[in-house]
């Protein structure tokens, strides 16, 4: 993160980068965290790496700009002119609505089926780790893993229906519509 500007090729992008990387410090250890906790990344060695979920994850994003260490680039360019005067502050506010509305609306308009996994091999090496942290040895706690889908929440797939529970696993309200039923489901 704080080196994101050696990907970006555009040198003044670069230079913007150089200065803060991406995100600031104080909000950093609390991302890496998240990350952690929903098993998008692990630790190998010294390393972040990322996990299947996470690159998974990654590939269901169609917008390549959101992607990429560029659009921190940019962002932080325009607001470093805008700290000089050089740019206008409710031109950069009107773009980024522009740029979000374009996006979200690129979203929903995407019917393109979207599954993300979970493997058994990454929750137990999670697990694993976890337990050596604390020191418990033998099987893994007894707490019952917390989901990441809720119910009422949005479908992730067709964002159409709402997230309903089985008894054995999650899945969408619009699974048996007629007209565009949605496949959508995940195990408990």
């Amino acid at each position: 993160m704080e080196t994101a500007g050696k990907f970006v090729d555009d040198e003044e992008l670069r230079a913007a980068l150089k200065e803060n990387g991406i995100g600031r410090p104080s909000t950093r250890a609390a991302i890496i965290e998240t990350l952690f906790k929903r098993r998008y990344i692990r630790k190998e060695r010294k390393r972040l790496v990322a996990t299947p979920t996470g690159i998974e994850l990654i590939d269901t994003i169609k917008e390549e700009l959101l992607k990429s260490c560029e659009l921190t680039g940019i962002w932080e360019k325009k607001l470093r002119d805008i700290e000089h005067q050089k740019y206008d502050p409710a031109l950069f506010v009107e773009e980024l609505k522009q740029q979000i509305t374009q996006i979200v609306n690129d979203v929903l308009r995407d019917n393109s089926p979207r599954h993300i996994t979970i493997t058994e091999e990454e929750t137990k090496k999670q697990k694993k780790a976890k337990n050596t942290k604390t020191g418990k040895t033998g099987s893994a706690s007894t707490k019952k893993p917390t989901s990441a889908f809720r119910t009422g929440d949005p479908c992730p797939l067709c964002g159409k229906g709402t997230i309903i529970q089985g008894r054995t696993a999650y899945g969408c309200s619009r699974w048996n519509d007629p007209q565009e039923p949605c496949t959508w489901r995940q195990p408990l």
